[in-house]
C-alpha cells in the first residue's frame, strides 16, 4: 500500500508543519508585510515612531514648517491656494536641501524605493536622475514660492511655468509613493532617503508612503485648479 509524503509522521507533527509553513508564508508574502504595516497597530506604531524616534527629527521639522507656512499664508491672504503653494514651497525646499547635502548617499538610498530611479538604474538614467533630483525639488520650491506670492496678491503665476512644475511634482511624488508602497509590501527595511539618507534616517515605512501620497494629491488638486 502506498503512503503519502506525510504518512510516516504523526498527525500532530503534520499539523505543526502546516501551521509553521502558513505563518512563514504570511510573514514573507507581500500581503502579509503590507497588512502588518498598514493595520491599525502598524499605523499606531508608525505614528509613535514619527513622534518619538530621533530618526524622524528632520521629517518632524519639515512637517511643522510646512504646516506653519501654509496656515500663515492662508490667514494672511485668505487664499487657500496661497497656503497650499506656500506649504509645498517650504516642504520641497527643505527636502531638496537635505538631499543636496547628502551627496552620493542620497542617490544610493533613493534607488531602493523610488520607482523611476530603481527601474532605470542599470541603464544609467536612474543614476543621473537621482543625482539631479535635489535640484529638481529646489526648482519646484522656487516656482511654488512665486505662485504663493502671486496668489496672495490675487493673481496667478504664468501657466507655462506653473503647470509643468505641478506635473513634475505629481509624477515624481507618485513614483516615490508607488516605489515606497512596493518596498513596504515586500517587507524591505531600507533607509528612507527623503531627508538625504544616512545612518540617522528613518526606515521606509507607512510614514514614507503617506508623506509622498499627500504631496501627490496636493499637486494633482492644484493642477486641476489651474487647468479647469
Amino acid at each position: 500500500m502506498s503512503q503519502s509524503c506525510c504518512g510516516n509522521k504523526k498527525p500532530e507533527e503534520t499539523q505543526a508543519l502546516v501551521a509553521v509553513a502558513g505563518e512563514e508564508s504570511s510573514k514573507d508574502g507581500p500581503k502579509g508585510a503590507m497588512g502588518a504595516c498598514f493595520s491599525v497597530s502598524g499605523l499606531q506604531k508608525a505614528a509613535q515612531d514619527f513622534v518619538h524616534k530621533p530618526g524622524y527629527k528632520r521629517i518632524r521639522f519639515i512637517a511643522a514648517a510646512m504646516a506653519v507656512a501654509g496656515v500663515a499664508a492662508l490667514l494672511a491672504t485668505a487664499s487657500l491656494m496661497a497656503g497650499m503653494y506656500a506649504a509645498m514651497a517650504v516642504s520641497l525646499g527643505l527636502f531638496g536641501q537635505y538631499k543636496w547635502g547628502a551627496g552620493d548617499s542620497f542617490a544610493l538610498g533613493f534607488k531602493n524605493y523610488d520607482y523611476i530611479t530603481g527601474k532605470f538604474w542599470e541603464q544609467g538614467f536612474g543614476k543621473s536622475y537621482a543625482a539631479r533630483y535635489p535640484v529638481i525639488e529646489l526648482a519646484q520650491a522656487a516656482v511654488y514660492c512665486g505662485a504663493a506670492f502671486a496668489a496672495s496678491a490675487g493673481g496667478h503665476l504664468a501657466a507655462f511655468i506653473l503647470v509643468p512644475a505641478l506635473c513634475v511634482t505629481a509624477v515624481t511624488k507618485f513614483s516615490e509613493s508607488y516605489g515606497a508602497y512596493r518596498a513596504v509590501c515586500r517587507g524591505e527595511t531600507a533607509v528612507c532617503a527623503c531627508v538625504g539618507g544616512g545612518d540617522d534616517a528613518p526606515p521606509i515605512g507607512p510614514v514614507t508612503v503617506l508623506e509622498n501620497v499627500a504631496m501627490t494629491v496636493m499637486a494633482v488638486l492644484m493642477l486641476l485648479f489651474e487647468i479647469v
